[in-house]
């Protein structure tokens, strides 16, 4: 779930110094991510691992925006349930992306 957060801290780790920009970025792609993934358990059922399938779909998401798209973005879904904060997600990355 955490893989922004992952590479951030590994970065730290290793004594690297990422750019301000990129830690920016990962931080903010970490609270869209966050806010998206689904807190419930998920059961195994048509598929084996669910959660992960959800992260995988939520990252496929999330790896397109910008600074600027993450923060736009989660003002917006801040105060929505997860439901309906995926939803605007998606329509939000299609509108950008062009693919409706």
């Amino acid at each position: 779930m955490a893989l922004r957060a992952d590479v951030l801290t590994l970065l730290y780790m290793l004594h690297r110094q990422p750019s301000r920009s990129l830690t920016d970025l990962l931080a903010a792609r970490s609270l869209v991510t966050i806010k998206l993934i689904k807190k419930e358990e998920l059961l195994p059922g048509a598929t084996a691992a669910p959660h992960v399938e959800d992260e995988i779909r939520i990252n496929n998401i999330v790896d397109r925006f910008g600074f600027e798209d993450c923060e736009k973005l989660f003002n917006t879904i801040r105060f929505l349930n997860g439901d309906l904060s995926l939803r605007v997600a998606e329509e939000y990355s299609s509108s950008r992306t062009g693919n409706h």
